[in-house]
């Protein structure tokens, strides 16, 4: 088992379009990841446990990524709106260093938003 957790600095850019009870957000968000914390637990030939309390070197000790996403609202009344959204993050870098693997995150949205 292994548990890692990384300090995100993000920046995005977006654009929104209101079309009569419609709004469309378009967005492109980059994120610097630095990593804080990590453990590696792993069992032995002997099956005895070992934790690997100094398992900086295992995990990436910064990265970038990026994602690109679309929100659609249709509003109803002026409080509410139903929305709808997809987001991407393509594989741009491993996040472990001796292991190949690749990870794509695709996110679907589905919901009620309240506006202030």
């Amino acid at each position: 088992m292994s548990r890692s957790t990384y300090f995100n600095i993000p920046i995005t850019l977006g654009y929104s379009a209101n079309l009569k009870s419609w709004r469309l957000d378009a967005f492109v968000s980059a994120r610097y990841n630095m990593l804080m914390t990590s453990k590696m637990t792993s069992i032995s030939s002997e099956q005895t446990i070992i934790s690997d309390v100094g398992s900086l070197t295992f995990f990436e000790d910064n990265y970038f990524d990026w994602t690109v996403g679309t929100n659609l609202f249709y509003h109803i009344g002026s409080k509410y709106s139903v929305l709808a959204g997809i987001e991407y993050r393509p594989p741009v870098r491993n996040k472990y260093q001796d292991i190949v693997n690749t990870y794509q995150y695709f996110n679907a949205n589905l919901g009620l938003a309240f506006h202030f």
